[in-house]
């Protein structure tokens, strides 16, 4: 989160829509350059510092961590967290479950509708993506986005029994498009 300068007291976590509970705090000093010691983190006790919030200005209705440390941490003295985020809020969840509940009215249909919303917003927003599969997506983001884009295939047919010629799958325009040789404009 940044480096202490002896008069700061509040920091903010990078990330929003953390999961509360799952914060860590965490100090460190830097070791001397010529030794080639790395840093050593340690969890700072709880007591010290208080979690609060605050709306993130990019975001809507999105939260990000404030830490605001009773005394100001030692100058020099490095300042870092560990905690988890979620790719969704629950006012995004509510949002893709209202939604569904409006066109269908058996439970099996409304998950399902949603389940298909949420993997067209992961398709459409890399961050989101990156936040909810940062392991598998990192070691090969086309499977994973093969995988989301099978996914909602299924989801498709299980919802209206075949796919919707014109739907908003770009795989399905791709795989519709018909080689030709290249012919630069005059």
């Amino acid at each position: 989160m940044g480096q202490a300068d002896g008069v700061r007291t509040i920091f903010s976590i990078r990330y929003e829509n953390y999961i509360d509970g799952t914060l860590t705090v965490y100090e460190a000093t830097a070791p001397p350059s010529s030794s080639g010691e790395t840093a050593v983190w340690t969890a700072v006790d709880p007591s010290l510092y208080v979690v609060g919030s605050t709306p993130n200005p990019t975001s809507t209705g999105a939260t990000n961590a404030i830490i605001t440390f009773n005394a100001a941490p030692d100058a020099g003295t490095f300042i870092g967290a560990g905690y988890q985020v979620t790719a969704f809020s629950d006012d995004d969840l509510n949002g893709y479950l209202t939604r569904a509940q409006a066109l269908y009215s058996d439970d099996a249909s409304v998950l399902k509708r949603a389940q298909f919303d949420i993997i067209d917003a992961l398709l459409m927003d890399y961050n989101r993506l990156y936040l909810l599969a940062q392991g598998e997506y990192r070691t090969d983001p086309a499977s994973y986005a093969a995988s989301l884009k099978q996914l909602k295939a299924e989801l498709r047919k299980d919802l209206t029994g075949d796919p919707v010629p014109g739907s908003s799958s770009p795989a399905m325009l791709i795989g519709n498009a018909v080689t030709r040789r290249y012919q630069p404009w005059r």
